[in-house]
């Protein structure tokens, strides 16, 4: 078969690497410094840190960057170009408290996040990943895992005890999508404990008058010690997450000749990866020498769920850098409309995915209203301006 394209393997590069919002901003971060960008921080001022020709990114919530390139020529008032994005995929997310036990067998509770597929999520092999909140002697750090390997399962139900189920399953979240994570059999016997290299466990480990943590009373003691062997750290200075279950199964190249990307999360990392691409490929010294405007993208957390966080595209999170960016570059200006005015000069793309036509349902789709595989970029369209 024909090789893929570069931009192909290069997007399923990116996919594995960014199983959730946390890794697809770090994904992202990591190839701006590596292209020049340089990282700036929205707690500190601006004023003299941006110029015309500069390249920069911040970040929020470790889950949201925006990106930017300022053109040489650019003067105040001038607008700016931008494509926006999500890192956010329908998924199910770890509860507040994950500790579950039935019928000798430990599991995680989950609950829903987004609108998805769910019975896809059954019988596959599944790993876990986010953000841990870890005690450390310097103080508490936010740190991202990823546990790659398959450590849960959502079982289904043998066809011999509901022999009803390919008449027509509906998934009740509660009842059918707690994972396993191990046998309580295998916990009361201390499998799975693991005790750091060069370290003894410590004594008051094993006391029965030892004092729970508040994690330890919330959580699954075997994903404890899962996180707490990612992280290299003691199950019991793990002190909070924000985790979702991941298929271990690897994004890759598929089709007889090559022609497709078959990954979950498309929705949208594959717009992040396109903007992404498309700024870095656009902000060479070079292409920035003619350049008036400011060229920009902003990838967003939460679209999934209705973008009304800090870090949604709902939030003031754009409008924000667009105002301290133009205060910024526009010093010796002393207009007091230059951000109203660079707003009219610019123009933003809302890049996410739309469904193609599937070949055993094409009566879900309106005919005159069809896209198909390999016929360019969609347009969205709606009179009641949901798009």
């Amino acid at each position: 078969p024909p090789a893929p394209p570069t931009e192909a393997a290069d997007l399923v590069q990116y996919l594995n690497e960014a199983w959730t919002p946390y890794h697809a901003v770090l994904a992202s971060c990591r190839r701006l410094l590596a292209a020049g960008f340089q990282e700036i921080r929205e707690v500190d001022s601006w004023t003299s840190d941006l110029s015309p020709g500069g390249r920069y990114f911040f970040t929020r919530n470790m889950s949201a960057v925006c990106a930017f390139a300022v053109g040489k020529k650019h003067k105040p008032g001038n607008g700016f170009v931008i494509i926006g994005a999500h890192t956010d995929s329908p998924c199910p997310r770890l509860k507040p408290k994950t500790n579950l036990k039935s019928n000798a067998f430990l599991q995680v509770r989950v609950q829903n996040y987004g609108g998805g597929l769910w019975y896809t999520w059954f019988d596959r092999d599944l790993g876990v990943a986010g953000r841990v909140l870890v005690k450390r002697k310097e103080g508490p750090s936010h740190e991202l895992v990823r546990v790659t390997r398959p450590v849960m399962r959502i079982s289904s139900l043998a066809i011999h005890l509901d022999r009803t189920t390919n008449d027509g399953f509906k998934v009740n979240f509660q009842q059918h999508m707690a994972p396993i994570i191990a046998r309580e059999v295998d916990k009361a016997l201390g499998a799975g404990g693991i005790t750091m290299k060069g370290e003894d466990k410590d004594e008051d480990e094993t006391d029965p008058k030892r004092t729970q943590t508040d994690a330890e009373s919330k959580h699954c003691p075997v994903l404890l010690e899962l996180l707490a062997e990612e992280l290299r750290c003691d199950p019991r200075d793990v002190l909070d997450f924000e985790l979702q279950l991941c298929d271990v199964q690897p994004s890759v190249i598929g089709g007889a000749r090559n022609e497709f990307v078959f990954s979950g999360r498309l929705d949208n990392l594959q717009s992040c990866h396109a903007s992404l691409c498309a700024l870095i490929n656009a902000s060479t010294e070079m292409s920035l020498e003619n350049e008036t405007l400011t060229r920009m993208m902003v990838h967003y957390d939460h679209e999934e769920v209705g973008s009304d966080s800090a870090q949604g595209a709902g939030s003031a999170m754009t409008t924000d850098a667009l105002r301290r960016i133009t205060k910024a570059l526009s010093q010796c200006d002393a207009s007091t409309d230059l951000d109203e005015r660079s707003r009219r000069e610019s123009f933003l793309v809302s890049a996410d995915m739309a469904h193609a036509v599937h070949p055993n349902y094409p009566d879900r789709h309106e005919s005159g209203h069809a896209p198909r595989f390999g016929s360019g970029v969609v347009i969205k369209h709606n009179a009641n301006q949901r798009y």
